[in-house]
């Protein structure tokens, strides 16, 4: 199972460069986009992907009866940390599989860690 999400960028709604050290706290935004889901072996039935960074949650609305979702959905997380703290964050991306029960099956999971996104030139992760 596979899915693509688009690289985190930071943007940084605080101070110029040169007020910006990394251990005062700031305002941070990440903002994410998540694209498709692929190979999930789901055909009946609604999925959706939960995006978690830290304590906040937010999913994509769900998509019926489909192995290769589509979902092209951009979220915004607000965080106010240092520098330091906001690169030891990751987002878990988790494709869940919609259920009357009250814990959704979790198909498929993916952890980006916002350092290794900021270091990265590339603008996809696999």
């Amino acid at each position: 199972m596979t899915f693509k999400i688009c690289r985190e960028h930071l943007k940084i709604l605080a101070p110029s460069q040169e007020e910006c050290f990394i251990n005062i706290v700031q305002d941070f935004l990440i903002c994410t986009t998540v694209y498709k889901a692929r190979q999930l072996g789901v055909f009946q039935g609604e999925t959706l992907v939960r995006i978690t960074l830290d304590k906040n949650h937010k999913q994509t609305k769900s998509y019926a009866n489909s192995e290769n979702p589509y979902f092209n959905e951009y979220f915004v997380f607000e965080t106010h940390s240092t520098l330091m703290d906001l690169l030891r964050l990751t987002i878990l991306y988790e494709v869940e599989e919609r259920t009357t029960c009250k814990k959704n099956p979790t198909l498929s999971e993916f952890r980006g860690d916002n350092a290794k996104c900021l270091a990265s030139t590339e603008s996809v992760l696999p």
